[in-house]
């Protein structure tokens, strides 16, 4: 699936929707602390949409904890990697990855959170 998610993330397919973070709409993006989503059948039905609230991807510093820890660049592998099929995920940040590694979740790599930590940190070893 990295493969599948390196693909997509060189093709000219993918479609960017740029979304209102209002509080009121009827978006993924009125959700506070939502920065990029795709729809959760993207992959399944060949979906190459990234929605993108506002600006809200330029407060990510990669250096915060919980759902936010990603950087600008992390949050893109992440949601790029749900439309290759990755599954989504209802718990972020390095130590949730690193926690499914050390449980041995069978599971563990089909998680987007998963492919951003290891994208974001290949180089470190």
């Amino acid at each position: 699936m990295l493969k599948q998610t390196i693909n997509i993330a060189y093709s000219n397919q993918t479609t960017w929707i740029c979304e209102s973070t209002d509080p009121d709409g009827d978006t993924d993006c009125a959700t506070p602390g939502t920065v990029l989503y795709t729809k959760d059948n993207a992959a399944s039905t060949g979906d190459r949409t990234i929605h993108v609230c506002g600006d809200r991807i330029m407060s990510l510093d990669g250096h915060q904890d919980g759902p936010t820890d990603a950087s600008p660049t992390g949050a893109l592998v992440h949601e790029i990697s749900h439309l290759a099929g990755s599954w989504c995920d209802h718990q972020y940040g390095e130590d949730v990855v690193l926690q499914r590694a050390q449980d041995n979740n069978p599971f563990a790599p089909m998680f987007a959170e998963a492919y951003r930590y290891y994208v974001m940190h290949w180089s470190d070893n």
